[in-house]
């Protein structure tokens, strides 16, 4: 009950701020490439991001759904409940890490769906971030105040990617 408790939370932050975080994951952008995207007026009231949150909200419920199907039926086996909190935890963190890396893919010319399987370009990145904002969310209360942090660092994981494939510098512009 405290996890969903903690879940609601942090996305209820997120919702109020998500107008601040859009700009901030701008400002972060400009600092970096000396550029950015403007956001379009939809996204700068943070309805592009609140539409996002809640339609990646829904697909990670799906898939949380449909893993319970496989994976709860595996812990009336002796050791199941471990595949099931695997399976649960590695959900969340790319869930988490797509959340925040939404701000500066709203800027993009990238189709929502691009947008969810960006973070699997480098899953071990994606883990990583994830596995950080994991652990600063443990304490309460911490992870709100680090939430611009967070929308920075997914910020700054972006813009490395775009670096590293030329290919994405296309859709910024």
């Amino acid at each position: 009950m405290l996890i969903i408790f903690w879940y609601a939370g942090s996305f209820l932050v997120m919702l109020v701020g998500s107008y601040h975080f859009d700009l901030l994951s701008q400002e972060v952008e400009k600092e970096k490439r000396g550029t950015a995207r403007d956001l379009s007026l939809f996204s700068r009231y943070g309805m592009l991001s609140l539409a996002h949150s809640l339609t990646i909200q829904a697909c990670l419920f799906f898939l949380w759904l449909l893993g319970s199907l496989v994976f709860i039926p595996l812990c009336l086996l002796p050791g199941g409940f471990l595949y099931w909190m695997s399976f649960a935890t590695l959900l969340n963190l790319v869930g988490i890490t797509v959340n925040y890396l939404d701000f500066p893919l709203s800027r993009t010319n990238l189709v929502f769906f691009q947008k969810l399987v960006f973070p699997l370009r480098d899953p071990m990145r994606t883990l990583g971030f994830g596995v950080g904002i994991l652990v600063c969310s443990t304490v309460p209360g911490l992870g709100v105040l680090l939430m611009p942090g967070f929308v920075a660092g997914a910020t700054l994981l972006f813009l490395d990617d775009v670096k590293r494939d030329p290919k994405l510098l296309a859709m910024l512009n």
